[in-house]
């Protein structure tokens, strides 16, 4: 996949900060990556409350052997567009689901239970991507 870059970046000079994260498994830019050691990631895991962000590009599985590196997009003050892994509608809460895409839920419940990324700006259905304004 081409890098990956936020919809729209909200951070002072409209470009949010990268992180940069060690791979500790296979990663596909533009999907949702946790932290899963002291300084690595991988993609997120379904209702994971350790999400980091968006990786920026992928990573091989030789790739990660060698202990390269993968730049990770915040998703305070952005607009991302991830794969969705249901259908998702404007407005609904967004939380991590399978493989580092994303699924919905009540702002309420993800609020309470530690998962909640965002809100949804625009829609989807499973395999296309759908937007969402990330929060702290």
């Amino acid at each position: 996949m081409p890098e990956y870059r936020p919809v729209d970046g909200l951070a002072y000079d409209n470009t949010p900060v990268q992180l940069t994260k060690i791979g500790t498994a296979p990663i596909t830019g533009g999907r949702l990556v946790e932290q899963t050691t002291a300084g690595g990631c991988a993609h997120a895991a379904a209702s994971s409350a350790k999400v980091i962000g968006v990786a920026k590009n992928d990573l091989s599985a030789a790739e990660v052997a060698l202990g390269m590196r993968v730049h990770v997009w915040p998703l305070a003050n952005c607009v991302h567009e991830i794969e969705a892994a249901g259908t998702i509608n404007v407005g609904d809460g967004i939380q991590a689901a399978a493989n580092g895409t994303i699924a919905t839920g009540t702002i309420a419940a993800l609020a309470a239970a530690g998962t909640l990324l965002g809100i949804c700006d625009v829609g989807a259905t499973v395999g296309l991507k759908a937007k969402f304004t990330g929060r702290t």
